[in-house]
């Protein structure tokens, strides 16, 4: 970034989009599950959430020593588009069916 003020802001909005995303993601399980048996599926994400973290850790950590910040830098946005993609594909606009069964 050419200024500390665009890294700031640039740094906020990406916060902003991770935060929106991470919403949307716990607000999948009532509309996909039902009411009844959301609380077991937010539970089972924010558990496999820090089983990621603690398994993907030390390998971006290896990424970062070998590669360097940059290509980490490069790749690491693309891990929520590759999940929203992946939600669009496999639930997108079928979650009405899926809560009634």
């Amino acid at each position: 970034m050419p200024t500390p003020a665009l890294a700031v802001a640039a740094i906020g909005v990406s916060i902003l989009a991770f935060q929106s995303i991470l919403n949307s993601i716990t607000v999948l399980p009532p509309d996909l599950f039902g009411a009844r048996n959301a609380a077991f599926a937010v539970s089972l994400l924010i558990s496999t959430s820090a089983a990621t973290q603690a398994v993907f850790s030390p390998l971006i950590g290896l990424a970062v020593d070998r590669f360097g910040f940059g290509a980490v830098c490069m790749a690491a946005p693309l891990l929520p588009l590759t999940g929203t993609w992946i939600l669009q594909v496999f639930v997108g606009g079928h979650a009405s069916r899926v809560s009634s069964s």
